[in-house]
């Protein structure tokens, strides 16, 4: 089976963005949840994205795609869920990196389906 591994690549290196950017975006800081929810589930989720990126380079197995799916949903629900969506680069940050991570996960499965033996 071909699988391209470019969208593994990709993941990663959006989990690692997704690490960092809370200093970079000035997000609550360390408070602990509910005031440091932002932070939390940023750096979280971007830890899951990576390392699930990280892992299917090594396997090829259908549920990193659909770990991704659930973080990529997650990210662009948690402005709304979390209320930071008046924190515009934060909520906007995560609706972009939850879309990509959703986008490249359902391709992923399409491949893997399409490419499995019926």
């Amino acid at each position: 089976m071909r699988y391209e591994r470019w969208q593994e690549w990709a993941m990663g290196i959006i989990g690692l963005w997704l690490i960092v950017s809370p200093w970079g975006l000035h997000l609550m800081g360390l408070e602990p949840p509910p005031a440091g929810a932002p932070f939390w589930s940023t750096l979280v989720t971007g830890l899951v994205v990576a390392l699930l990126g990280v892992g299917a380079l090594s396997t090829n197995m259908m549920w990193e795609d659909w770990g991704d799916l659930v973080a990529g949903a997650w990210l662009i629900a948690s402005p709304w869920i979390l209320g930071f969506t008046d924190h515009r680069s934060a909520s906007w940050n995560v609706w972009i990196c939850g879309a990509a991570i959703f986008v490249l996960a359902v391709w992923g499965l399409y491949r893997q389906r399409s490419e499995s033996p019926a």
